[in-house]
């Protein structure tokens, strides 16, 4: 058996980033792992891995290989062997074996799944996880099976602290990509999947996506502030109250929650709800916490819901109502109707009183002075009494210029699939040092 060695600095198999994103990668995923059982300090410089398993993508995408080719015989898959054996994989140990070995001979379908649990094992120093379709959450009498295939079982025992060696524990932050490929609509996927999975990590701070929606998911269950992450950013989306809610119960304590809704053509049309409501309920819940809040909810909300008529019967609940509770919020970014409720409803019909005297900035989406005579007397009085009930108060945006939010930038949903957002083309490339 070849013993281990130390690499060179100067490896050309020395990478920041590697991913499982195409055909391509695939070919290049058996020659990585020989070489980081070889020389394990290779997988120590990789702190982003990039995931999408979708077999669509995998079928029709590029083909360039990345990693060259090897020829893996016995010798060497001893020592791929042995250096496997030694990640402490726990319960799919021997099935992940079994596959790399049918793998050198032959191709196995499931050998990618194989491969992304030893990846991730095997590379200790990943900060930052890009995820698109990365396994198959399965059923099992009717209702979700999270722990079903190979990637699933792994990350139970992970998630269950049943592994010798447990992996990710410096993980900081996870993108979610899914459908990255598709610019004019949303990727669908589970928002609460990385927070299921990965939010009890100890490093596990940030949850990002930008272009990606919900298609009849189900939230995972998660237990109540039992995820580590402090910051959830949400952009370009069509997602569901029942998700927002689980988003905002999970973690322990938020510090910054954004939350844009629309802009992308959706599978099956439509355009996305929401109840303000249930949102302030839950944002209560980290109003000692939160310090940053963005909320771009117009696209869910009816221009005819917020009347100008001073005796609008409209219940509060419509609304989020004041955040003047929250003692840590510098900085808010939001649609005013989303949070006042009309005249002579209670204290929320006056922005000023819905505002902490903590806040440093404020952000009025899509305010059109003259538009609302009811909105302009709220804003009016803001200005006059913010230095006074406001002292920390150093910019406010929105009120003289009118600051367009998706709905000011890409019209209603009708215009969405011709005239709307589009999501950044990223290849999510593998990164040399």
């Amino acid at each position: 058996m070849a013993s281990l060695q130390t690499a060179p600095t100067d490896n050309p198999l020395l990478f920041k980033r590697i991913r499982i994103t195409n055909p391509g990668d695939i070919e290049s995923l058996f020659p990585l792992i020989a070489a980081y059982a070889e020389h394990p300090s290779l997988a120590d410089s990789v702190e982003e891995f990039a995931i999408d398993l979708d077999p669509e993508h995998l079928r029709w995408s590029t083909k360039s290989s990345t990693v060259p080719s090897r020829t893996i015989d016995d010798a060497l898959y001893a020592t791929i062997e042995t250096r496997v054996r030694s990640l402490g994989l726990g319960s799919v140990e021997e099935k992940v074996l079994g596959i790399l070995d049918k793998k050198r001979r032959e191709e196995h379908r499931s050998f990618v799944s194989a491969a992304a649990v030893v990846l991730l094992a095997m590379c200790k120093n990943i900060s930052r996880l890009y995820l698109g379709t990365f396994l198959f959450i399965g059923t099992g009498r009717g209702k979700p099976d999270p722990f079903k295939g190979l990637v699933g079982q792994f990350l139970k025992s992970l998630k269950l602290g049943q592994l010798s060696q447990p992996c990710l524990q410096k993980l900081q932050r996870i993108e979610m990509i899914d459908g990255h490929r598709e610019y004019e609509s949303y990727g669908m996927s589970d928002f609460t999947t990385p927070l299921f999975y990965f939010g009890h990590l100890p490093e596990f701070r940030e949850l990002i996506a930008d272009g990606v929606a919900e298609y009849q998911n189900s939230p995972l269950p998660c237990e109540p502030r039992s995820a580590n992450v402090t910051r959830i950013d949400i952009r370009h989306t069509d997602i569901g109250t029942k998700t927002v809610t689980a988003l905002l119960e999970i973690p322990q304590q938020l510090e910054e929650f954004t939350l844009s809704l629309g802009g992308l053509w959706y599978v099956d049309g439509g355009t996305p709800s929401t109840n303000l409501g249930v949102y302030a309920e839950k944002l209560a819940l980290h109003k000692e916490t939160l310090k940053k809040l963005d909320l771009d909810l117009r696209a869910a909300i009816s221009e005819n819901s917020w009347k100008e008529k001073e005796d609008d019967d409209r219940d509060t609940k419509e609304t989020i109502g004041s955040l003047a509770e929250f003692q840590s919020l510098t900085h808010l970014s939001i649609y005013p109707q989303a949070l006042l409720a009309p005249p002579k409803r209670g204290q929320s019909d006056h922005l000023i009183n819905a505002l902490p005297p903590s806040l440093k900035y404020l952000c009025l989406y899509g305010y059109e002075k003259g538009r609302n005579p009811v909105l302009d007397r709220c804003v009016e009085e803001l200005m006059e009494k913010k230095g006074e009930r406001l002292p920390l108060l150093e910019e406010v945006r929105g009120v003289d210029e009118t600051v367009q939010d998706i709905v000011g930038l890409y019209g209603d949903e009708d215009d969405w699939y011709e005239d709307g957002y589009r999501r950044p083309r990223r290849s999510f490339d593998w990164i040399r040092l």
